[in-house]
């Protein structure tokens, strides 16, 4: 039983694809949280607090290193994004807050020994980590990938200094997945890729609809198709690969067949 996630908010923050955004924040009211709300300066209709426009990647990273700790007055933070939310609230575990940061792990040969858990775009941390951030004897550029930077450069100084705990790569991947982990056992998930396992066929279809132009221009969408079948999602990348070409015939002109 989810006895303590009341102790969290879950909040996104964002300049871009309020419609995207709306439906993850939806996605985590399901689970029980104290407040789930995006901070943003756009119009949604979920709820918001306001912040100024960010810019780019920079502000945004900047905003969680120094200025997230102004928004949160609960003990934990979730932080979600249009493309990493709740998948399955009963899949919560009150373990997750025994430490004071959570994410998916990322791949073995993309992280320095011990520091494999990472992912923030669908993580959980708490307000001690957030006040050792604001440490000024810390050196780090908070415009740098925010989970990046705590998660690798300053992990060392963090648990020994500040004595933040970072959760074992075990419970991590029943917290979240990325590029590996169960869809079918983790609390959440990140990663654009992972959509198509991630939503209903009907909600990935409105999905599909209110991409970025640049998913379908860099050949990211292909990609889900490619990833689903290689994840044994074979029958959910034929109707994707189907649908794709039907609904969207100019985007998809230069497509593979499936199976080619």
């Amino acid at each position: 039983m989810a006895v303590r996630i009341g102790e969290c908010a879950a909040y996104a923050v964002t300049s871009v694809h309020p419609e995207l955004t709306a439906y993850a924040a939806r996605r985590c009211m399901a689970a029980d949280f104290a407040q789930v709300a995006v901070l943003t300066d756009l119009e949604l209709d979920v709820p918001t607090r306001r912040i100024a426009p960010l810019s780019g990647i920079g502000d945004y990273n900047e905003f969680l290193n120094r200025r997230l700790i102004e928004h949160v007055r609960t003990p934990f933070v979730l932080i979600f994004q249009w493309d990493g939310f709740v998948l399955d609230p009963a899949r919560w575990r009150d373990a997750f807050l025994d430490y004071d940061y959570i994410g998916a792990p990322w791949q073995v040969e993309a992280a320095p020994p011990g520091r494999r858990v990472g992912n923030g775009g669908f993580s959980l941390r708490s307000r001690r980590l957030l006040d050792a951030l604001q440490d000024p004897a810390l050196e780090f550029d908070p415009r740098r990938a925010e989970d990046k930077v705590i998660c690798r450069e300053l992990r060392p100084v963090l648990e020994a200094k500040h004595g933040i705990r970072f959760a074992p790569v075990d419970l991590a991947e029943r917290f979240a997945f990325e590029h590996g982990g169960d869809p079918a056992a983790a609390f959440g998930f990140h990663g654009t890729f992972n959509l198509p396992l991630a939503m209903p066929e009907q909600d990935l279809w409105w999905a599909l609809e209110r991409l970025p132009e640049a998913m379908w221009t860099e050949g990211k969408v292909l990609r889900w198709v490619v990833r689903a079948r290689k994840r044994g999602f074979g029958d959910l990348a034929e109707r994707l690969h189907r649908h794709c070409l039907a609904a969207f015939p100019e985007r998809t002109s230069a497509w593979p067949s499936l199976r080619g």
